[in-house]
């Protein structure tokens, strides 16, 4: 399929790399105007706990501190947001405050906000303050979690669902189960997508200034949406009328779905910068990241196919788990429910059924990565043709070339259309362009080459 003039694969004149090459990018860890202030979070070291923050005096009367914030001191506030809703299921959302009241859902919740001076001394401050912890049953993996008996991540929720945060379907059941017991073979697999981390290069942080005169806070913050975080952080969390805030994105050293949504930090700041009219600074240190932002994917997935004589594909059916953490991160059950719908891949498949259950465990909520749903599906179902490949005897080539859709446009079995697509053209280009006849041979070559030069290869072998 060639590309139209101006489409995808022609080259793009990019204006921003001659900066960020010569080292002249900026950063939100860059920006440092006169009389800032640095904050840090305090975080659970627990998974799931009650807690009582018994003394935050010493902590207030450190040196260099400005301004300790605790959940009763944003009690205000609203909570994060679960934007999503989902064709027929109710959604079980509990509530996301800016800073934890009284219970703690999974490690790095966050329970204090404190500002200072320096980094050192608001560090200091958070190292001071008096929590009594009272350790609570904890359930870890989406499995686990739905399984009876499971500890309640959300007491009060979990007398009528367990843990269970919703339940949906999509494809034709009815079809789908006459279609397997037609068949002349069926396969399965069951894998994993495991959970991510996204390390992008600069990790999250915002800037908040606060101009009395005008009454409207400036965010400056790595996003990938200044009006989206805009919108969450003024109509759900602060009550703010949208011009009274500005959000500023600078340079950003990667994203991949995990800067799109506001965070805890971000309205923590304008809070502060607000109360103290100061410049008031976060950014996240490495480690940090993996306890406070949103994370990716984390699914248990079973997956059958069922085939004719010939290796026609007839049906597919699965059974998706998703791990959704500890709360419900903004779009968190939209992303397996969008990637279900996907399931078929590019298979020409008549019937499918697809179950997806998401389950709340004592760990980092989830949200949208890297495609947000669709390579966990592809991986799904591409996995699933390979053990197909090899039950039944045909080349995993041969065997997708069979069963691939051929007429466009074409409309799913969970209801999705295709406009376009040249699938089988497309592999039989791909295996041109890879030599795909002598493979197999380079493998082996390679295999040699490397028992020769390193021994512990040899070893392995023997």
């Amino acid at each position: 399929m060639t590309p139209p003039k101006f489409g995808f694969g022609h080259a793009v004149r990019r204006k921003e790399d001659d900066a960020l090459l010569r080292g002249g990018g900026r950063y939100v860890a860059d920006h440092a105007p006169a009389g800032v202030l640095h904050a840090v979070v305090l975080r659970s070291p627990h998974a799931h706990a009650r807690f009582r923050i018994a003394d935050v005096g010493k902590a207030k009367g450190m040196p260099g501190v400005a301004l300790v914030l605790t959940g009763a001191d944003t009690a205000e506030l609203g909570d994060l947001p679960c934007q999503v809703a989902i064709p027929d299921t109710k959604i079980a959302v509990p509530p996301y405050p800016i800073l934890a009241r009284d219970e703690v859902k999974h490690v790095g919740d966050a329970v204090a906000f404190v500002v200072a001076g320096t980094l050192e001394q608001a560090r200091d401050a958070a190292e001071a303050i008096v929590i009594e912890w009272e350790a609570l049953p904890h359930v870890i993996g989406a499995v686990a979690a739905l399984q009876k008996g499971a500890p309640a991540v959300w007491p009060k929720m979990a007398a009528a669902r367990g843990n269970l945060a919703f339940e949906t379907e999509l494809g034709d059941a009815k079809a789908t189960a006459q279609a397997f017991a037609a068949a002349a073979r069926i396969v399965s697999l069951t894998l994993i997508n495991q959970r991510l981390v996204t390390n992008y290069l600069d990790t999250r942080g915002v800037l908040a200034e606060y101009d009395a005169a005008e009454d409207r806070i400036t965010l400056i913050l790595s996003s990938q949406g200044s009006h989206s975080v805009r919108g969450v952080l003024c109509g759900d969390v602060l009550k703010l009328a949208p011009e009274k805030m500005r959000v500023v994105t600078p340079d950003v050293g990667g994203g991949f779905g995990t800067k799109l949504f506001p965070y805890r930090e971000y309205a923590l700041a304008a809070v502060a910068a607000r109360r103290l009219e100061r410049p008031v600074k976060w950014i996240a240190d490495r480690s940090e990241h993996f306890l406070g932002d949103a994370q990716g994917r984390d699914n248990i997935t079973t997956a059958k196919l069922a085939l004719d004589r010939d290796g026609r594909f007839l049906a597919l059916d699965v059974d998706l788990i998703a791990d959704m953490g500890g709360y419900l991160s903004i779009y968190a059950p939209f992303i397996p429910f969008i990637g279900a719908g996907m399931s078929p891949g590019v298979y020409d498949i008549a019937a499918c059924h697809v179950r997806v259950r998401g389950a709340f465990t004592n760990s980092v909520p989830v949200d949208a990565y890297r495609g947000a749903g669709r390579p966990e599906a592809a991986y799904v179902i591409e996995r699933l043709v390979d053990v197909a490949a090899r039950e039944s005897g045909i080349a995993p080539d041969a065997l997708r070339a069979r069963n691939f859709i051929k007429a466009m446009p074409y409309t799913t079995a969970t209801g999705k259309t295709y406009d376009s697509g040249d699938f089988a053209g497309h592999l039989l280009h791909a295996q041109q362009s890879a030599d795909w006849a002598a493979a197999r041979h380079r493998g082996r070559d390679l295999y040699r080459s490397l028992r020769q030069q390193w021994p512990r290869y040899r070893t392995r072998a023997a």
